[in-house]
């Protein structure tokens, strides 16, 4: 048994003990010593959201209940919650994390990502959903990458809230990049392209993912949940494009 798991199975010991200790870390950002992995002064840079959609979180010039895409055609999906805007200096903080497998600058995002979602839940007096759903990956671009940051991230917020994870999920089919694509382009290379395995009638689940751009994806997501027999289905991303591209 290792010194930790030794004090706590005492626990005013413990207790004691995470008194005395303060963990210090090095701002991934600036290099300055933080109790966090990025200082809350170079968090004070991220973008955060103001106004927003309410339907799908687009950020919003002024303050508005639903964007013109939602109003003209509702999102498969309840709500999107989305803290920041993907914009500098997030934007490649997110691109670092998840291109070069940086997963010390995953877990810093997640621990802000956390603490506002929290904050936001608590606010607005909801209740937690049932389930976390991370975008699945397909076995072809996760092995390029290495890893799956969706998943990485659904662990992280699994762990804070804990809620448990979907994990009978799978994409059917590998596609390329959608980053040049259209929204109508994305909504048509996306049909059908999510399985779920398993029933979850009457659940509510939260589909993580760390971007939302036109929305396709949380959208083909969301219906094949519902397919499958979810009651509520909401989208948690770290940053929505203020645009799409």
């Amino acid at each position: 048994m290792d010194f930790m798991a030794y004090l706590q199975r005492v626990p005013q010991g413990y207790q004691r003990l995470k008194g005395i200790i303060r963990w210090q870390h090095r701002c991934i950002m600036c290099a300055e010593t933080s109790d966090s992995r990025i200082c809350p002064a170079c968090e004070a840079y991220w973008p955060l959201q103001n106004h927003h959609c309410q339907s799908c979180s687009l950020p919003l010039a002024q303050h508005g209940l639903k964007c013109g895409d939602c109003l003209k055609t509702p999102p498969i999906f309840d709500q999107a919650v989305a803290p920041y805007i993907y914009a500098p200096p997030l934007d490649q903080l997110i691109l670092n994390f998840k291109n070069q497998r940086n997963l010390t600058m995953g877990t810093a995002l997640c621990d802000f990502w956390q603490s506002r979602l929290g904050h936001y839940y608590q606010s607005q007096h909801l209740s937690l959903p049932d389930y976390l759903a991370p975008v699945p990956t397909h076995w072809r671009r996760q092995w390029q990458r290495g890893f799956s940051h969706t998943h990485f991230c659904a662990e992280q917020l699994s762990q804070f809230f804990s809620i448990p994870i979907l994990r009978q999920t799978k994409m059917r089919y590998y596609s390329h990049t959608q980053k040049s694509l259209t929204r109508k382009q994305r909504l048509a290379a996306l049909s059908s392209a999510f399985a779920i395995n398993a029933r979850v009638d009457g659940l509510s689940i939260a589909i993580v993912d760390d971007v939302m751009t036109t929305g396709a994806t949380a959208n083909a997501f969301a219906k094949a949940l519902k397919a499958a027999g979810a009651r509520k289905v909401v989208v948690w991303v770290l940053a929505r494009t203020p645009k799409y591209i």
